[in-house]
C-alpha cells in the first residue's frame, strides 16, 4: 500500500521478482562486510524517500494527474515501468561490477 491509500502490490511483486538475482548478489555481498539489510535500510531510507517523493511529484507535475492516479498507473503498467527501471540501464557499470562480484 502506497501513502496515499493505493494498493501497488502488482508493482511491488513486479519489481522483486526482476530484481531477484540483484538483491540475493547485494544481500551476499551485505553479509560479506559484516552488514545487514536492516544497517543498509536505516542509513539510506531518508534519502531514499527524499528521491522517491521527488521523482513521483515529477510525475504527478509532467501528467497533471494526482498521487493516487500516479500510484495506479505505477501497478497498471508494472510490467513496462520495471522493465524501464532496470539498474543495468540506468547504471551499467554499477551492475556489471556487482553481477561479476
Amino acid at each position: 500500500m502506497c501513502n496515499h491509500n493505493v494498493d501497488i502490490t502488482e508493482y511491488v511483486n513486479e519489481f522483486t521478482n526482476e530484481n531477484q538475482a540483484l538483491y540475493l548478489k547485494a544481500k551476499t555481498i551485505l553479509k560479506n562486510a559484516g552488514l545487514n539489510e536492516d544497517m543498509l535500510y536505516s542509513s539510506a531510507l531518508p534519502s531514499h524517500k527524499k528521491l522517491i517523493n521527488l521523482n513521483m511529484q515529477e510525475i504527478t507535475d509532467a501528467n497533471q494527474i494526482t498521487m493516487e492516479e500516479a500510484c495506479k498507473l505505477f501497478n497498471e503498467q508494472a510490467s513496462y515501468i520495471v522493465s524501464e527501471l532496470q539498474f543495468s540501464k540506468s547504471a551499467p557499470k554499477a551492475h556489471k561490477i556487482l553481477m561479476e562480484y
